[in-house]
């Protein structure tokens, strides 16, 4: 059974719990631990949204801290996909691949560069592809391929200031360093892998909203698990 079959499943199973005209719209896994596998539920109902966390067998899950943690998981990667652009990845892959075509004829550094960035691309998207179970070790070869991805934009734009620089002396390379400052502002718009660990400080405010939401509507009666 796929990931994706599992999730369905667990939506399935989600949808005994709910209460009239509440209906499931998202199931997102974590594994918060080795060997523990947390599916966190939301319900919608007009305006209003409920959550529950599900164990292995189905089970609503009651303990505080793992739904807390499940949650609090599902969200930091949620954010470093963001940050790493591998929403956009894809994209810039073959943006970037196009650039290195284009330049090639005109200048072999950025061409090159070019494409180191479209096979580092590839990879954040090769990472971030389909349904996911978060884990630790998720975030972090997101945070690995993010740092790749950055420090190659950083080598493109390097080889864009030598070009835009020497296009002063040469006109003819004037569109060749419109194009690179052009996919460099796309790429900007697609997240910002090389500034990876600051945004992803930046937004532990928001990460800790949305468990607080969580929490605060849950579905079943929480407990600390240690008799608090």
């Amino acid at each position: 059974m796929t990931l994706e079959d599992e999730l369905a499943q667990t939506a399935d199973t989600a949808q005994r719990l709910a209460t009239a005209g509440e209906q499931v719209v998202a199931v997102l896994a974590a594994e918060p631990a080795t060997g523990v596998r947390v599916d966190v539920v939301a319900f919608r109902r007009g305006e209003e949204i409920a959550y529950v966390a599900l164990d292995g067998r189905g089970d609503p899950v009651a303990d505080r801290h793992l739904v807390a943690d499940a949650v609090t998981l599902i969200a930091l990667v949620e954010r470093a996909e963001e940050v790493s652009a591998a929403t956009e990845a894809d994209a810039l892959a073959r943006r970037f691949a196009d650039v290195a075509a284009q330049v090639s004829d005109t200048d072999a550094a950025l061409a090159d560069a070019a494409r180191a960035v479209s096979a580092a691309a590839t990879q954040v998207a090769a990472v971030a592809a389909g349904p996911r179970v978060a884990t630790p070790t998720l975030l972090d070869r997101l945070g690995a391929v993010a740092a790749q991805l950055g420090s190659v934009l950083d080598a493109f734009a390097g080889e864009a200031e030598r070009v835009a620089a020497r296009s002063a002396a040469e006109p003819a390379l004037a569109g060749t360093a419109e194009i690179a400052w052009s996919a460099l502002a796309e790429a900007a718009r697609a997240g910002d892998p090389a500034g990876f660990g600051q945004s992803m400080t930046a937004g532990s405010a928001s990460v800790g909203s949305l468990v607080e939401d969580v929490l605060g509507a849950y579905m079943v009666a929480l407990d600390d698990q240690d008799g608090s």
